[in-house]
């Protein structure tokens, strides 16, 4: 059993000060907002956004009044349920062109209610392509309503030189989860020293293989692990087949269509204590996955981080989390070794 690193947690409070803080300037007194693109998927990270966005909104007094996923959403539902007021925008890393169908809804949200009042929540940003990138300047340009909350500074940077915006900092919102020990209560904590979470997908940079030519003294002998989904699939499944059915749904029943994003909070919370179960049996996490430094440290796991593809990794752990012992940045896998070998003996650990 290990002890929380305490000035993780006092980092983590202190960030979800900050976010809150920041969303509450933007909503202005706002009662209730309509909160759209949620995911329906089964990835810890955007889940714990999600409930981060929730526990938000909860803190400050307001409530949502209609809540939609890619699928689920209908501008008629939209109209019927929250006709005026702000809509908020899910945050996260897929600002560009990676993850083509999230930001194909937001430029067409975008382009259909130009004169509504939104705010995207805490997001990255990132265009490989420049026709992609100017054809999502005009859209955002074309919103003077739009306020674009950016995770970190080079976020800032990307979103005002690709997208012609000026941005507000703030941190993501996982970090309210600081605040919810129903997602960690009864899980142990520790046990293993070196637990390496790294990436499999596109935004791998390929840190989990072992080099053609290895250096003298580089261990070896560590499993990597990407994020261990265990869906309940028939709910998964259940979730889908209702997010699907609200194109169907007159907008005299616009309660119906909430049947499906209500049910994915359910879910995200059961993702998001899966991802703490995973996180907490290490004495040192090493990731690259953005949310597996931001809930090790919502946990309060020492870890180090590394770097995805596009820069997102270290661009945050710079702006937030550089100056903490309890969490390192590694340009490479035998740095992350060395690095976490170094915080296990600092906690009387061995390595």
């Amino acid at each position: 059993m290990s002890e929380p690193d305490p000035g993780l947690l006092e980092r983590a409070r202190e960030l979800a000060t900050r976010c809150t803080s920041t969303v509450a300037d933007v909503l202005d007194d706002s009662a209730a907002v309509a909160l759209l693109d949620i995911p329906n998927h089964d990835n810890p990270g955007d889940a714990a956004i999600l409930l981060g966005e929730y526990e938000l909104l909860r803190s400050l007094g307001v409530d949502v009044a209609y809540l939609a996923d890619l699928r689920s959403f209908r501008r008629e539902h939209l109209a019927r349920m929250a006709p005026e007021g702000l809509v908020l925008l899910h945050g996260g890393g897929n600002t560009g062109d990676l993850y083509p169908r999230h930001q194909d809804f937001r430029e067409s949200y975008l382009t259909e209610h130009p004169d509504r009042p939104v705010v995207q929540l805490p997001q990255s940003v990132y265009f490989q392509d420049a026709d992609a990138a100017a054809r999502a300047r005009t859209v955002y340009t074309g919103v003077s309503t739009l306020t674009f909350l950016a995770r970190d500074s080079l976020a800032a940077r990307r979103a005002g030189a690709q997208l012609g915006l000026a941005t507000t900092l703030c941190p993501d919102s996982a970090f309210t989860l600081v605040n919810r020990a129903d997602l960690t209560a009864g899980l142990p904590r520790g046990g293993e020293p070196v637990v390496r979470l790294l990436r499999t997908d596109r935004e791998s940079t390929g840190a989990d293989q072992a080099p053609a030519h290895k250096p003298a003294g580089l261990r070896d002998d560590l499993p990597s692990e990407d994020w261990v989904i265990k869906p309940k699939r028939r709910a998964r499944l259940a979730v889908r087949v209702m997010s699907r059915a609200t194109a169907y749904t007159p907008a005299a029943g616009a309660q119906l269509s909430q049947a499906s994003p209500r049910a994915n909070l359910r879910l995200a919370r059961g993702l998001v204590r899966n991802a703490a179960r995973q996180i907490m049996r290490a004495d040192v996490l090493v990731t690259d996955r953005l949310h597996g430094v931001i809930l090790a440290t919502v946990f309060g796991v020492p870890h180090v981080a590394l770097d995805n593809t596009n820069g997102k990794v270290h661009a945050f752990h710079r702006d937030w989390l550089d100056d903490l012992p309890g969490s390192r940045r590694a340009e490479s896998l035998e740095e992350a070794r060395s690095l976490a070998d170094g915080m296990l003996r600092r906690v009387g650990r061995p390595a």
